[in-house]
C-alpha cells in the first residue's frame, strides 16, 4: 500500500506507483575524458497514483 501524495488517497498494492520529480539542481559531472558536462541531479520526488500522472501528461501535453 502507498499514499498518493498529490491528492492524498491510499491505494493497494496492486496499483500501479509512478513518481513525480519535485525538485531538480544542476551538476556538473566529469565525463571520461575528463571535460566537464552540466546536467540535472534529482532531488526530491514523490509517489502518485495513476490517476494524478495522467493529469500531469495531460497538463503538458497542453503546455505544448
Amino acid at each position: 500500500m502507498y499514499l498518493c501524495e498529490s491528492c492524498g488517497t491510499l491505494h493497494g498494492p496492486r496499483v500501479p506507483q509512478f513518481k513525480r520529480i519535485t525538485k531538480t539542481r544542476d551538476k556538473l559531472y566529469v565525463k571520461d575524458d575528463e571535460s566537464l558536462v552540466r546536467g540535472s541531479e534529482i532531488v526530491e520526488e514523490i509517489a502518485v497514483c495513476p490517476g494524478c500522472h495522467r493529469k500531469e501528461e495531460t497538463v503538458n501535453a497542453k503546455a505544448l
